[in-house]
């Protein structure tokens, strides 16, 4: 398993913990590697995640697959680019399994266009963390190589701007402390779920915690 955004290493820890295989995860800021180390080598799964620092332009080159499934879990706007490097490099095995997070909230519209039209996915509505927001995962399985050049639809390109607008505004403190910032993202939520509703794109599925599934 190839992870891109370790952040603290608390998704390769418990994927490492799961599944019987090596996860390798790629975080290009130096103190969040650092206390990833840590968290790994208290867990006591040093030889079970490798983690690199970089970003994806010089550690892909180094990395040497096959790898079964993938991880997108960075910033979205790299979520595209970052696959479209990793198939030319030949890094996934066939029909390797791409899992990307944060496709609602706060959304990379291209990705999520390119694997709903041309490949086996499913949209999973999920809990956003710590909030009571719905967000988007997708799981693809990849069918064929994503040409690096595409024609997406004018309202792709609106939910763009949308995405890019809000995270600007969030990358500043003080809007994040503003007693609307969550009515903020609420609305925006909305807006992006319409936006991708007009273009026939909507959660497939719904994501069921063991709380929930033993309330049923």
């Amino acid at each position: 398993v190839l992870e891109l955004g370790t952040y603290c290493g608390y998704s390769a820890i418990r994927m490492a913990s799961a599944l019987p295989m090596l996860v390798e995860t790629v975080e290009e800021d130096p103190l969040r590697v650092v206390i990833t180390r840590c968290m790994i080598a208290m867990s006591n799964l040093s030889d079970r995640i490798k983690v690199w620092i970089g970003n994806s332009a010089s550690v892909f080159p180094r990395l040497q697959g096959p790898f079964q499934a993938v991880f997108l879990d960075h910033a979205g706007k790299y979520f595209l680019r970052d696959l479209r490097h990793f198939q030319s490099l030949n890094l996934g095995e066939r029909r390797a399994v791409i899992v990307a997070n944060h496709q609602l909230k706060p959304a990379a519209p291209e990705f999520l266009w390119e694997v709903t039209q041309s490949h086996l996915t499913q949209v999973v509505s999920v809990p956003e963390f710590e909030q009571a927001l719905e967000d988007w995962m997708t799981i693809t399985l990849l069918t064929r190589h994503i040409p690096k050049l595409g024609a997406v639809p004018p309202g792709i390109r609106a939910l763009e701007k949308l995405s890019n607008d809000i995270q600007s505004r969030a990358s500043d403190r003080r809007v994040r402390r503003k007693v609307g910032a969550l009515e903020d993202w609420t609305n925006f939520v909305q807006e992006m779920k319409t936006g991708f509703g007009a273009l026939d794109i909507s959660a497939t599925a719904k994501f069921e915690s063991v709380t929930e599934a033993a309330d049923e």
